[in-house]
């Protein structure tokens, strides 16, 4: 039987974080090719943790399997008052990773996890808790629908073309006036 416990991260963890980031990362990767994850072993990704363990603005959390071998992990933040002032609420939790290793994954793993950071968000004044998922990631999106997210709002991008280039009757007019 798989049992696992849910605890604060502390300094200790890091070696464990950083693994279980780098497949964070490469999960993502699938559906983000521009996910630098270099970047997810890198001492300023260390050094983000470590500050997130020690700010009690930040929640970072793991979850200990039986050996207690760190298999989970979130990462959680405030928004800043400044990002709320359009909004009628005081405080609002922003779920910025969760990772669950995928031989635990459907064991409530997760779930325990987003328990504890809305409990977390709670004792710090948190009406809401958001987060973001790429659409490509449909059994993420399902969790997050399981537990009780729904869409809010959209996030578009379009990548830049490294050569812009105009249509031809745009430069024809453009030249015609420059000509008169």
């Amino acid at each position: 039987m798989n049992t696992f416990s849910i605890r604060k991260a502390v300094a200790e963890d890091l070696p464990s974080l950083i693994d279980l980031s780098v497949l964070f990362a490469e999960y993502h990767h699938n559906f983000d090719k521009t996910i630098k994850l270099t970047w997810f072993v890198s001492d300023k990704r260390k050094n983000k943790l470590i500050n997130s363990i020690n700010d009690t603005k930040k929640c970072v959390l793991v979850a200990i399997n039986e050996e207690q071998k760190i298999i989970a992990y979130l990462l959680g933040d405030l928004y800043e008052k400044e990002d709320l002032e359009k909004l009628e609420v005081e405080q609002v939790a922003k779920l910025e990773e969760l990772f669950v290793s995928e031989k635990y994954r459907s064991l409530g793993v997760g779930s325990q996890m987003l328990k504890s950071f809305f409990e977390w968000g709670s004792e710090k004044g948190a009406e809401f808790v958001q987060l973001d998922v790429m659409n490509q990631n449909s059994p993420g999106i399902k969790f997050y629908e399981k537990i009780g997210f729904q869409p809010y709002s959209t996030t578009m991008e379009a990548r830049i073309p490294k050569k812009v280039s105009l249509p031809a009757e745009t430069i024809q007019t453009a030249v015609s006036q420059q000509t008169n």
